[in-house]
């Protein structure tokens, strides 16, 4: 059942925020790396979040995942998280995103992984990264890799510079970022097969 409301001490991932200002922030949102393959009609995102507690206590808190929901993306309809031992999660979805518990112990890391496939009805694909300026700190380091079908032309990848190979009959982009404070979203968009 998706839900309406988001209660005011969900913490918003990429991911995340905090609605509420006035309570420290025992921990923060470190590193991710997020791999999106591209397919006819559909896309697929692995997402790798790393969070580093600074509190001397253990932490319980809620993380809230929003997705890109619009007419040219939809909700997507298969969605997975789990912890660094591939244990699977439990989340809740709301109208444009989930949201799961996240546990930490006194000055430690915590590795969350998710997995969502979206259906795509243009030629784009978006991925939110500005929702990491809620943290009011830069991500330590970003790594984003691109994949599409060789016979797809890129046309538009917001996040640059990029490097570029060619795999197993895919082109695939890798972007690496320290000290990163997103500007805007990721936006790819492609021509669909060349002539």
């Amino acid at each position: 059942m998706k839900h309406q409301g988001i209660v005011k001490l969900i913490l918003l991932l990429p991911i995340l925020i905090s609605f509420s200002k006035t309570i420290p922030q025992s921990f923060y949102f470190s590193e991710e790396i997020i791999e999106i393959k591209i397919y006819e009609d559909y896309a697929d995102v692995y997402g790798a979040y790393l969070f580093k507690s600074n509190s001397e206590s253990d932490i319980k808190s809620t993380l809230y995942y929003p997705f890109p929901v619009s007419d040219s993306y939809p909700y997507p309809e298969e969605i997975k998280v789990f912890d660094k031992y591939y244990n699977e999660i439990h989340f809740t979805e709301l109208s444009s995103g989930i949201y799961f518990s996240i546990s930490l112990l006194p000055d430690s890391v915590s590795l969350i992984k998710v997995f969502y496939r979206q259906k795509l009805n243009t030629q784009t694909m978006k991925y939110i990264l500005t929702t990491t300026r809620q943290w009011k700190r830069p991500l330590e380091k970003g790594e984003y890799v691109i994949s599409l079908p060789e016979e797809f032309e890129l046309k538009t990848l917001s996040l640059t510079p990029y490097s570029r190979e060619i795999k197993s009959s895919r082109n695939i982009f890798h972007i690496k970022k320290e000290n990163f404070m997103p500007e805007t979203d990721l936006i790819i968009s492609w021509a669909g097969r060349k002539k």
